[in-house]
This record gives C-alpha cells, structure tokens and sequence, in this order.
C-alpha cells in the first residue's frame, strides 16, 4: 500500500458543509460527512483513479439531506454512529470502535454535543494519526452550535446562555424520531434573550413556516432540503428572505 494522500476537502459554501474524500493509498478512497449529491466525490475519485469503498457520517444532519444512500449505490461502505438509528445498510460504530479499511484505520470516538450520537474518526495508519474528522463537533476557529432536540432540553438551553452564547440553534425536529414539533421552538425561543441570535432550525420551507418562526421571536431560520427540493433556490431565498423579524423582548 502506497502512502496515502492528504484528505481533499469538498466544501458546499450553500449548505456551510465541509465534507472530504480520503486516498486509502490502494486505490480505494473514504468519503466523510458526504452531502446529497454523489456527483463531486465521484468526480474527485475518477480523477484520483479511486473508487469510493466508504462513506462515513459523523452525526444525523438536520440541515441537508446526507449522501451516504447514493455513495452505497455505487458500492460504498456505510459507516455511521451506532446510537444514531441509521435505517439504511450500514456498519454502526460507538467510542472506541475501529474498523479496517485495507491497511489504514478508522476510530470513532464519541463527541456528543452537536448532536447526541455524534462521533468523530480518527484515520490511522498503524499508530501515526494520519487526519481526525470532527464533524459538526469542531469547526475551524470555533465550536458548534449544540441542537435542542426535545422539551426536554430546556436545561441545556440555560447551560448554554450561563456559558455566554452568541448564538442559540433551536431545533424543532426530535433528531431520535426525526419528527418535527414546532411548539419546541415556540416554547424555548421567547426564552432566548435578545442579545443572542436565536436560530429556529428545521421544519422551514415556506414563507408561512418563515413568517411562524419570526412570530415566535425568531433571528433567523435554518433552511435545508427544502433549498434542495425547490425548482428555484434563488427565487425561495428571496422570498424568505423578504418575512421582517419581529424581534423578542428582554
């Protein structure tokens, strides 16, 4: 097995995702945290002259529909956190794990936090670490945001503003169930004081939906497939974009 290469980052600048195509160094390739459309990793592959054998998912993406599904139907490899209830194929991993990719290896370590079944690999070769995907656990320069998945949650909520966060994401989908109740954000928003940006995340796809999540005291809204799914993304920004915010009080 030859040396494998530097992981070559694929980034959508729409959906704010880094994803990444790894060189197993024997002609097979990994392709981590991959977004719906297959068509960049393949291409990336063919010119490499590899074929994608894995695709990893750090965490359940509640922003973007992942592209693990079409990279099996190419022949890859699902792996993926194994608290995380894949219903696709796939090789579920907790902390600790490791798994052969043909001379390399891949650890997953748990780093819940974004999500609560979110892992992150660490890519060895014996035991130099070669490169370490943190997902949405780490970004460059900052820490992720933490989803507030049920009504639980409240309590994180206050961790988080005791912590002095800028930013609050409010998630109105149950990651566990996949359901989307919008009376979580409706409950915990007008908790959120106006000096931290309060972001409503799922179940946007619409002005009404947009126009719902401003009443409640809304900064801004996470939209994700539902950018995927319109004829004209350009023309639903706009349109979304247009709804005023209204702003919470305290």
């Amino acid at each position: 097995m030859t040396e494998p290469n530097a992981p070559l980052p694929i980034v959508d600048d729409g959906l704010g995702n880094s994803s990444y195509l790894v060189d197993l160094g024997d002609g097979r390739a990994l392709a981590v945290d991959p977004s719906r459309d297959p068509s960049p990793y393949l291409a990336a592959a063919e010119r490499a002259g590899l074929q994608i054998a894995f695709a990893a998912e750090t965490h359940l993406h509640a922003d973007f529909v992942s592209g693990a599904a079409e990279l099996a139907a190419f022949g890859a490899h699902v792996l993926a956190p194994a608290a995380g209830g894949l219903e696709l194929p796939h090789k579920g991993l907790g902390d600790g794990d490791e798994i052969d990719l043909g001379g390399l290896r891949l650890r997953a370590l748990a780093t819940p936090g974004h999500t609560p079944e979110h892992v992150s690999y660490l890519l060895l070769d014996g035991d130099r670490p070669v490169a370490l995907f943190s997902g949405g656990s780490l970004l460059v320069g900052a820490v992720a945001r933490t989803d507030l998945i049920a009504p639980d949650r409240t309590e994180e909520l206050a961790r988080a503003l005791d912590c002095g966060a800028a930013i609050v994401g409010v998630n109105s989908r149950d990651l566990e169930t996949l359901e989307i109740d919008e009376r979580v954000p409706e409950r915990l928003m007008p908790l959120i004081p106006s000096s931290v940006v309060g972001v409503w995340e799922s179940g946007v796809h619409d002005v009404e939906s947009v126009r719902r999540a401003a009443e409640c005291g809304a900064d801004a809204v996470l939209v994700g497939s539902a950018l995927s799914r319109a004829g004209d993304p350009e023309a639903l920004v706009r349109a979304l974009s247009r709804v005023p915010r209204e702003g919470r009080r305290g």
